[in-house]
């Protein structure tokens, strides 16, 4: 978000200036982190009304579905623009006003995928000009209870993959695993016969 405050300061002075960027990286690792930004000076000439940009990633987590968490942290602006983004069921909008700020720990759902979304937009009104922007990274955590009653608190990280990349599920170790000990059970015994 540094970068868009530092674009927006120096692109004051120029015409016309039109800037889309949206970028969501970290998949494959424990942390996600997703931007977009929508910036535009007025111009001489046709303008369009309206910018945006956006990006949107499939998540997922190993194993089967089961209690998680969330950590996200993030900041975002918007003047005649906004910033937007999304992780699974959680929304939130950036304006004048941002509710992100962070780190903020909420449940999560893991074992299932879920969508990672971002976006930013600008409308142009005459001379006026217009940005939106947000910047964003999350983690997702293990939930884990010390004992009966205690309540779950976040636990080892998680790594976050996209679903359509040919990652091998757990299920498939279990079966290769408990396939390998009922042969070699089945070997044990014949050798003693």
């Amino acid at each position: 978000m540094q970068r868009f405050i530092a674009l927006l300061a120096l692109a004051g002075p120029a015409l016309g200036t039109v800037v889309t960027n949206a970028e969501i990286s970290g998949v494959g690792t424990s942390v996600i982190s997703a931007s977009a930004e929508a910036f535009y000076v007025s111009g001489v000439g046709a303008d369009p009304g309206f910018i945006s940009a956006s990006a949107e990633v499939t998540g997922s987590t190993l194993g089967l579905e089961r209690p998680g968490f969330i950590e996200i942290s993030g900041n975002g602006a918007g003047a005649y623009g906004v910033g937007k983004g999304s992780v699974g069921s959680y929304d939130f909008l950036c304006g004048e006003v941002c509710p992100l700020g962070g780190p903020v720990t909420m449940a999560f759902t893991l074992g299932v995928p879920f969508t990672i979304d971002v976006s930013a937009d600008a409308m142009i009104l005459g001379i006026t000009e217009g940005f939106g922007g947000i910047d964003f990274q999350f983690s997702l955590f293990e939930s884990v209870v010390a004992f009966a009653g205690a309540q779950a608190v976040p636990g080892a990280s998680v790594t976050i993959y996209d679903p359509s990349s040919s990652v091998p599920e757990p299920a498939t170790f279990a079966a290769v695993a408990f396939g390998l000990i009922l042969i070699s059970a089945s070997t044990r015994r014949k050798s003693r016969a």
